[in-house]
């Protein structure tokens, strides 16, 4: 089970999860860009969906927001589009930002 910091309201499971609060998904959940992993799992998993554009925080209680603790950064030249993790994902190395679609 994976353990996640939502910073952003997330649906998952029929289930609607308030930000700022701390989640645990099964492993094989597909992490938004709103979260902020915790443990291993999550940070694996969420190193595995790849780099995603992040909506902002919402901040409902200005004095208790904590920003993510594990994001992507960019790295390398702007138009090879790579990214890594910070923190404790910083050692699974690169990933490429992929086009996941088109507005229409």
């Amino acid at each position: 089970m994976a353990k996640y910091r939502l910073l952003g309201d997330v649906y998952a499971g029929g289930a609607h999860l308030l930000a700022g609060t701390i989640q645990t998904m099964p492993n094989d959940w597909i992490p938004p860009a709103c979260v902020d992993p915790i443990d291993q799992d999550a940070i694996q998993s969420f190193w595995n969906v790849g780099p995603q554009i992040s909506p902002p925080a919402i901040q409902r209680f200005i004095w208790l927001h904590q920003p993510a603790q594990i994001y992507w950064q960019p790295v390398g030249r702007p138009i090879d589009r790579t990214y890594q993790l910070t923190g404790a994902g910083a050692a699974l190395g690169i990933k490429q930002l992929v086009n996941r679609g088109e507005l229409v």
